[in-house]
């Protein structure tokens, strides 16, 4: 549940535990005019006994639970929403009242109400408010910033300013309008965007601010489209070491960076802010040799790699303290390194332009980028045999599926057909015929 830098944490209670089920009741512990306060809240929700997780007071992580979380999670931030509105200088019978108001949706009494916030002016705010939550990485900040601005331009292209009530179906097709044709944003970057102007929506409901409802309808009916399946691209052993392999010393030093750190994602499957910081600390004796132990940032768990030799070669070369280059520019280096080193097979591809999927053909140099990495130790990953659930520990996906999205299912394919073949052929041995 959430807890935000600086603010009391929200904590749930049962109420009664003996019970088959029972009110789940929210207990804030806060400080009011120096004086300790404990606030306690029942928003109305119940839960089976058995479903609750005593350990850390939330509803277990199972589907059943998944609406329930959900509403707790929405209760809490107008908990948090308030404290922080007021600065802490709130008394538990107004903390109750506020709740009844942005919670229950109770009428406040005449003469209470104060001046809503436009739209722009929430998004502002909420921006702002969230660069501070340790809960947030740089990156997710900067997604939300981005498409701040975004709907600021959109407004300023259709010379109006939206307001909460706006964002309606009409909007919908106005946006993606907008998106296509003018900013020439891709089918998946345009979910992407919509996803956070449901989250924009979705935080300004929780403060009371609207009441509307279609932003947040399912299956594409709200402010929702459906992505496109991303065609993924990996790179095999051999092209690594090509990659490897090759002499960088007569051309700039950026080259041999992005090479370097291109391998580095591609041996370790870290993400781009891991394993620039690994030093020689993260080094630890295996059972069979070296191994990488790190700590993901993002799902702020420890993970353990084998260290491959190149990978090693690559540390000890800089003396563990990598050589930093923005993504885009590691992006646009190994673009030149691969196609120098001969990783130029072909592949069919697509791309999306003006809301449609265009189909084409390309070199492997020519699509490759930092997010290429961290796929390409998966999916090798994969077809070396390591179970999926060792991938996963290391990828920090959760399931399967979203590994999927991780990996080069052609590569991963050929070489399980590959493998498969090779097993039938040493069962059936000499007498093993082509048909």
């Amino acid at each position: 549940m959430p807890k935000v830098l600086g603010t009391p944490e929200v904590r749930f209670n049962l109420q009664r535990k003996a019970d088959i089920e029972t009110t789940i009741t929210i207990v804030f512990r806060y400080r009011y005019q120096g004086n300790p306060q404990v606030f306690k809240y029942s928003p109305g929700l119940k839960i089976r006994t058995k479903h609750w997780d005593f350990t850390n007071h939330v509803p277990l992580k199972k589907p059943i639970n998944s609406t329930l979380r959900g509403k707790l999670n929405d209760v809490a931030k107008i908990v948090v929403s308030v404290y922080n509105e007021f600065e802490g200088n709130i008394s538990t019978a107004d903390f109750r009242n506020e709740m009844r108001y942005r919670w229950e949706g109770k009428p406040r009494p005449a003469g209470k109400e104060k001046r809503a916030l436009t739209m722009i002016e929430f998004i502002d705010e909420h921006v702002k408010s969230r660069k501070e939550d340790r809960e947030l990485s740089k990156g997710g900040w900067n997604v939300l910033n981005n498409w701040k601005g975004n709907f600021k331009a959109f407004c300023d292209y259709k010379k109006k300013e939206y307001d909460f009530e706006d964002i309606t179906p009409e909007f919908k097709r106005e946006f993606a309008a907008w998106a296509y044709d003018v900013k020439g944003l891709s089918i998946n970057y345009l979910a992407k965007g919509l996803s956070v102007l449901r989250q924009f929506m979705s935080a300004a409901k929780v403060d009371g601010l609207h009441n509307n409802t279609y932003f947040d309808r399912k299956g594409g009916k709200g402010l929702s489209i459906k992505k496109v399946k991303t065609d993924v691209m990996a790179l095999s052993h051999k092209e690594l070491q090509l990659l490897f392999d090759i002499d960088l010393s007569s051309h700039q030093a950026g080259y041999s960076v992005a090479r370097d750190r291109f391998l580095l994602g591609a041996y370790t499957g870290q993400r781009y802010q891991e394993y620039g910081r690994i030093t020689k600390d993260h080094v630890v004796e295996g059972k069979t040799g070296k191994d990488i132990r790190i700590m993901a940032m993002k799902g702020k768990k420890y993970v353990r790699v084998p260290l491959h030799p190149n990978a090693l070669a690559i540390l000890q070369k800089h003396e563990f303290k990598i050589p930093k280059l923005s993504r885009q520019k590691l992006s646009d280096y190994i673009k030149e390194v691969a196609k120098m080193a001969g990783v130029n097979e072909t592949r069919t591809t697509h791309t999306t332009k003006g809301g449609k999927v265009v189909e084409y053909s390309a070199h492997k140099y020519e699509l490759i980028g930092s997010h290429t990495s961290r796929r390409t130790w998966a999916t090798l990953a994969l077809i070396d045999g390591m179970p999926r659930t060792m991938v996963r520990a290391v990828t920090g996906h959760s399931n399967d599926k979203q590994l999927d999205a991780y990996i080069d299912m052609g590569m991963y394919l050929s070489y399980a057909q590959l493998d498969q073949f090779r097993r039938r052929s040493t069962s059936n041995g000499p007498n093993l015929k082509v048909v």
